[in-house]
């Protein structure tokens, strides 16, 4: 009897092709997403960046309001000073007057450019190296950090130093530690200058300081700065307060 062969379906060659286009198509969409991803840490760290900027600008601007405030504030004592009775406000406890005439408590020191407590922040006119420019070289240049820090000469003032008021952005006691979070890692802080009242300088740029055809009558340049939530966010401000004497 004759043996009757067995019939296989033929093995058809596996070439892994399929298994190669799988792999690229993972590849691409794991690219994708990691674009996607960095995209969106970016857009975040972005807009994270502008809205610590926008808190260091509104300190700085709340800061000039008020350095504003202390030069023009109606319940501020009067000028104490000797001959300045009736020109201007004064600082309290201090011989100090904001009007276009007083030089009293604007002097600076070995170790700031403006003057220390009780007149912290008020500096006298220079025209060559304004205290806000003067260089780190400088043993006597105005360092907005480190007094905000408390290490510094302080002397800058803080907001409210010499006004009462409170920076509402800082942290409120009694509140919990999580919801008690400042927006501005510091209270942010200004100085005040004398300079020359003299429409022909620019009171920002100093320019045309160093040629006085003024009426030797002063107004007040204030310099503040503003902190975002983290340290190295800063703002510059500048605005020049004229009193009416």
């Amino acid at each position: 009897m004759n043996a009757i062969p067995l019939q296989f379906p033929r093995m058809k060659i596996q070439r892994g092709f399929s298994l190669i286009v799988s792999l690229m198509m993972l590849i691409v969409i794991i690219i994708l997403g990691i674009s996607a991803s960095q995209m969106a840490v970016n857009e975040e760290r972005g807009a994270r960046n502008d809205r610590d900027h926008q808190i260091a600008f509104q300190a700085a601007e709340a800061a000039l309001k008020d350095a504003e405030y202390e030069i023009l504030n109606p319940s501020s004592p009067p000028c104490a000073a000797p001959g300045q009775t009736k020109r201007g406000r004064g600082r309290a406890g201090t011989f100090t007057c904001f009007n276009s005439v007083n030089a009293v408590g604007f002097t600076a020191t070995p170790l700031s450019a403006c003057s220390l407590p009780p007149n912290a922040g008020l500096c006298d006119y220079d025209a060559t190296s304004p205290a806000w420019r003067k260089p780190l070289t400088d043993p006597a240049h105005i360092d907005f950090v480190a007094d905000a820090k408390g290490s510094g000469a302080m002397g800058t003032v803080a907001y409210g130093q010499y006004t009462g008021r409170v920076y509402r952005s800082q942290a409120t006691p009694g509140l919990a530690p999580l919801l008690n979070q400042p927006l501005s890692r510091y209270p942010p802080r200004y100085i005040i200058e004398r300079v020359r009242r003299n429409t022909s300088v620019d009171t920002l740029t100093g320019a045309g300081e160093g040629s006085d055809s003024s009426d030797g009558a002063y107004m007040f340049r204030v310099t503040a700065m503003g902190f975002g939530a983290r340290e190295n966010t800063q703002v510059v401000l500048q605005t020049v307060v004229s009193t009416q004497d």
